[in-house]
């Protein structure tokens, strides 16, 4: 209720508000002047034919194109012009400009194949995966000595950030999707001003949206006064805009550049089970020690400069470390770090190739978290084909939902999966947020992405792709833990009544655009 009356009272509310009469004004103005002017209504009429000409050329999931006709259909008036609007992140050319020469700029100083020509020597198998997700962009590389360390609950991860975070020599960085004022914030906000005092550089860097309602100003102002770098990306604005769709939905923690986490887990106090929402809050998380960790350093500049539209000095917070001795060990696997966004940025959906592969190449087994299950054909049809390979595929979902709608989609999906084979499990103790994947004892994928078309097509992402079997096995053991607490459902659990299946399927229809 609290973050209810702060949002009503905020200027988002008053956004909201203008976003909507902006909309309601165009669409009688065109409906206006549709009756005044034949011209002006055949020109209508050749933009949505134009429209449905660019859909049908376009080379994207056919499901986006099937909601984008009918969207155009079903709205000849407004329709195009939502499309227009929404089909790309809306970037200035200047913008494009400037993405395109900090890509570059990563793209060059990360260009050393030397541990990728071992890979391909010691196995070929791991060799191809891993290719698959470097020839994406360009922009990331595969490392060998950097530890990892998977953390099963929020509890623990927050427990040793704090114990890093308290050991910064240089500078810290935190990106994150959401933030809120409580118990996890204040045991890393007075750290961070400690820090500061001993002249280490802070940088926060929060989405406006899903930090919406969390923070007040008081604590904006506080937090600026303490001498943070404080920025918000996508700045909530009272215009109808389609900025407002594609968020910055990644979690970082960079500390020195040799540390670094990533995960499901934001701040806010949820998260580590401080307070309850909807039951036992299951999240988990990633910890990188080394070398790595340059390209979650890079992952977070790149997004700084674009929100700050300046220009970081890489080398000097990618080169000059600290003198923390790097882990050198035959036990380490490799990690690659990647990052994945909406076009035009990125050109590749990285997190879905990633996962599309290790779901394809599987032979025994495939374990999946995840809060929301609201998958397309193509990743469908990969999970049920690997189950009908005698592949053991299983699926952990949440018991207790965080947004109905979004609950309905994925039972929704429930059916067509376990026809097939596919086992789901939801966690019964509550809520379910990481996102974590893990497959025959050698490859694994922890980070920030969910199986739906947000986390896939319209968000900035990040996670980790990991190739060895002792930091694997450490997934693999935190997923069977989530098992053991669950429970499966089967096909008469998976049925909906006949409203539900109605009014899922007409959720199914818009889904790319939820």
């Amino acid at each position: 209720m609290k973050n209810v009356l702060r949002f009503v009272f905020s200027g988002y509310f008053l956004s909201f508000v203008m976003i909507a009469l902006e909309v309601v004004a165009l669409f009688f103005l065109i409906v206006k002047l549709s009756s005044y002017s034949i011209y002006f209504l055949l020109l209508i009429l050749t933009v949505n034919i134009l429209s449905l000409l660019a859909v049908i050329n376009s080379e994207t999931n056919p499901e986006y194109k099937v909601t984008w006709i009918s969207v155009i259909l079903l709205l000849p008036i407004l329709g195009s012009l939502l499309f227009i609007l929404f089909r790309t992140r809306g970037l200035t050319r200047r913008e494009q400009k400037r993405a395109r020469e900090i890509m570059e700029q990563i793209s060059k100083r990360f260009a050393d194949d030397v541990v990728m020509d071992r890979l391909k020597e010691e196995d070929r198998e791991a060799y191809c995966r891993a290719r698959a997700i470097l020839d994406s962009s360009g922009a990331h590389r595969i490392y060998k000595d950097t530890d990892s360390r998977y953390f099963p609950s929020g509890e623990d991860m927050y427990s040793q950030m704090l114990s890093d975070l308290d050991k910064a020599k240089c500078f810290i960085f935190l990106e994150y999707f959401i933030l809120e004022d409580g118990k996890m914030w204040q045991g890393i906000y007075s750290i961070l001003k400690k820090k500061i005092s001993e002249g280490v550089e802070v940088r926060l860097l929060i989405d406006d949206m899903g930090s919406m309602g969390r923070i007040g100003r008081a604590l904006e102002r506080e937090v600026k006064a303490s001498g943070i770098m404080l920025l918000y990306f996508g700045k909530f604005t009272p215009r109808f805009s389609s900025r407002h769709n594609n968020r910055d939905h990644r979690k970082l923690l960079i500390i020195d550049g040799v540390i670094g986490y990533t995960g499901g887990i934001n701040i806010a106090d949820e998260y580590i089970n401080a307070i309850e929402k909807y039951g036992h809050w299951k999240d988990g998380g990633i910890r990188l020690y080394g070398p790595a960790v340059d390209e979650m350093t890079a992952m977070f500049l790149f997004m700084w400069d674009m929100t700050a539209k300046g220009e970081s000095d890489y080398k000097r917070y990618i080169d000059n470390k600290t003198n923390i001795p790097t882990p050198v060990s035959n036990n380490l696997g490799v990690v690659i770090p990647f990052a994945s966004g909406p076009r035009p940025l990125y050109t590749v959906g990285i997190g879905k190739r990633a996962i599309m592969d290790i779901i394809n190449r599987a032979q025994t087994y495939v374990y999946i978290t995840t809060p929301y299950l609201i998958i397309d054909y193509d990743l469908c049809e990969a999970l049920c084909g690997a189950a009908l390979c005698g592949v053991d595929v299983r699926i952990v979902t949440p018991k207790r939902a965080d947004k109905r709608l979004v609950n309905i989609m994925t039972k929704g999906s429930y059916m067509s999966l376990i026809k097939q084979g596919v086992h789901i499990y939801e966690y019964t103790p509550g809520f379910i947020h990481e996102k974590t994947m893990v497959s025959d004892d050698l490859y694994a994928i922890v980070g920030t992405i969910n199986l739906d078309f947000r986390s896939l097509v319209h968000h900035y992402e990040d996670a980790v792709w990991l190739y060895g079997r002792a930091r694997v096995l450490d997934v693999k053991q935190g997923v069977l833990d989530s098992i053991s607490r669950s429970e499966e459902i089967d096909q008469k659990g998976a049925e909906m009544s006949l409203p539900k299946r109605i009014f899922r399927s007409l959720l199914r229809l818009f889904s790319p655009l939820l």
